[in-house]
């Protein structure tokens, strides 16, 4: 009779043991979806950018100061600083 009840309990152990193991890998495969269906979702659409203007000066020896301005605009005027950009009426 001894050996029955090993044989049982080792069987219940190994059953639960398996079970756990499948559920954690069908939560962790749902969740690993999930988080892919909303790191989808929040990903922007792709836009243009165009370069308006580069610029490179040098300092000194040792040290450059390098500039780039981009838009998503591909009819953007570059503004003189103090002066108020006039919106132009698109329609």
């Amino acid at each position: 009779m001894r050996n029955t009840y090993a044989f049982f309990s080792i069987l219940l152990g190994l059953t639960i043991f398996l079970f756990v193991i499948f559920a954690w890998v069908f939560v962790e495969e749902r969740v690993r979806l999930a988080w892919k269906r909303r790191h989808l979702k929040k990903l922007a659409p792709r836009e243009d950018f165009y370069c308006v203007k580069s610029s490179l000066k040098q300092i000194n020896d040792n040290f450059y100061v390098a500039q780039i301005l981009f838009t998503n605009r591909r009819d953007c005027t570059l503004t003189i600083p103090g002066e108020v950009r006039r919106r132009s009426s698109e329609g």
